[in-house]
């Protein structure tokens, strides 16, 4: 009830929100500061359309008879014009692409027939271009439109699309690309720092038993060497077998939370694992939370905070720095904050104290804090996870609409698909022209550089 409340009220709530503030007017948005007591209002231009779209310009002249003073009598020259542009949208178009081949035949023996071959296609016998399937792996992985709610949409533009056949389409793109997947997966494992986290997903049918489980998406993400590389792999378990599966031949940091399903992989002395300190930090949130408002300031909790919040602050003013430049100045002015905080904690936990969210937090904090340090080492490992928690978002949003992947192999082919509308994102790419262009190119691979010439960095 209240997300239908929510849903239905948006736009009157946005609208009455701008106008309390005084930001009702499209062509004139205020922003309210204060001076000296009162509200100024200063006016800010709108923002104009971008110059790449096309311009269709519509002349609104007076009549020749209007083009007369009536002053004295004499012709109206033109001095200018008043010029106002509109946004409009115009719907998608669907149009039937007719592929005609002249067939060639010998009169004389009647038996040569001869005609154009046609490209190989992804889906050959279909009716499926490929922009058509890129528009409908956009709306379902991007836009997180359930197929179901696609079907109907073709429906309604008089189009029969089921969603068999766009499961089946979707099915086979994943395949098809799983190339690139493994191509991106050796890039990942060539870098220095990486991230890992992992997010349920319902699936309906598990090949080994048949039946409903939680299984579970692994997401893993770096950003370096000028490229962003972002991974999705599917498995129905989330035990340690999985990173030691994924990470085995891993030489580098591994950043992680602090699951224990990492500990078996981070054991490899290739690996260096580190911690996220944004977790660490939610331990403390949360139990500040427990402590009534006026008592807050000198809780204990509350130094902890502000001794993150300081290491945070030094992060936002070295980001635009290279990796050396980070480590450097992490060495110099955050490692000091770092080790006063450590050292609060190692105190903190020698107190015999009873079980309580600020206890979990010191305790949580004794037992990660040796992990999170390392990022102090490596300008190129982050000071927390959150990049990878941002990456799990989008597929976290498409749960919510589409709840479920009914078998194994559709999991799978979501995992492909995820990795490359997210990799492109990252790397500001175009997705559904990207998207389209793989359909067309996938089925002319013939050797791995023919892979690496699409890969989507």
């Amino acid at each position: 009830t209240n997300f239908a409340i929510k849903l239905f009220d948006e736009a009157e709530f946005i609208f009455e929100t701008a106008e309390k503030l005084g930001l009702s007017d499209d062509n004139a948005l205020e922003d309210l500061s204060d001076v000296k007591g009162h509200k100024r209002k200063n006016k800010a231009k709108r923002q104009a359309l971008p110059e790449h779209l096309p311009r269709v310009e519509v002349i609104h002249d007076i009549k020749e008879e209007e083009k007369i003073c009536l002053q004295d009598g004499n012709s109206l020259h033109k001095i200018g014009d008043d010029v106002f542009e509109e946004l409009e949208y115009q719907p998608a178009k669907l149009r039937v692409i007719r592929h005609i081949m002249p067939k060639y035949g010998c009169r004389a023996c009647e038996q040569t027939i001869v005609k154009a071959k046609l490209e190989e296609r992804l889906i050959p016998k279909s009716y499926c271009s490929s922009s058509l399937l890129a528009h409908i792996i956009v709306s379902k992985y991007q836009h997180h439109l359930p197929l179901y709610r696609l079907e109907k949409m073709f429906a309604e533009k008089g189009i029969t699309i089921s969603r068999t056949s766009m499961s089946e389409w979707i099915i086979a793109f994943g395949k098809a690309a799983l190339p690139l997947q493994n191509l991106m997966w050796e890039d990942l494992l060539a870098s220095k720092a990486i991230q890992c986290d992992e997010t349920p997903i319902q699936v309906l049918h598990i090949e080994e038993t048949g039946t409903k489980k939680t299984a579970y998406m692994w997401v893993t993400v770096c950003w370096q060497s000028g490229r962003k590389i972002v991974l999705y792999e599917y498995d129905s378990s989330r035990s340690s077998r999985v990173p030691l599966r994924l990470f085995n031949e891993y030489s580098g940091y591994l950043q992680v939370d602090g699951y224990q399903g990492y500990n078996a992989i981070t054991e490899n002395p290739s690996i260096k694992r580190v911690g996220c300190l944004a977790h660490l930090r939610r331990y403390f949130v949360k139990a500040l939370d427990e402590v009534p408002k006026k008592s807050r300031p000198e809780n204990p909790a509350a130094r902890v905070i502000t001794l993150i919040k300081k290491l945070y602050i030094i992060e936002d003013t070295i980001k635009e720095k290279d990796s050396l430049g980070k480590q450097s100045a992490r060495q110099e002015v955050a490692a000091p904050i770092f080790q006063d905080f450590r050292e609060f904690v190692e105190k903190e936990y020698l107190k015999v104290l009873p079980m309580t969210p600020y206890v979990k937090a010191i305790s949580y904090a004794v037992k990660e804090l040796p992990y999170i340090s390392r990022y102090l080492e490596c300008g190129d490992v982050g000071i927390d996870n959150n990049r990878v928690e941002n990456c799990i978002r989008p597929f976290a949003l498409g749960k919510k609409n589409w709840m479920f992947a009914n078998t194994e192999k559709g999991a799978n082919a979501s995992a492909t698909i995820y990795s490359l509308i997210e990799t492109l994102k990252a790397n500001g790419k175009n997705v559904e022209n990207y998207l389209s262009m793989l359909v067309e190119k996938l089925p002319l691979c013939k050797t791995v550089d023919d892979y690496v010439a699409l890969l989507p960095y």
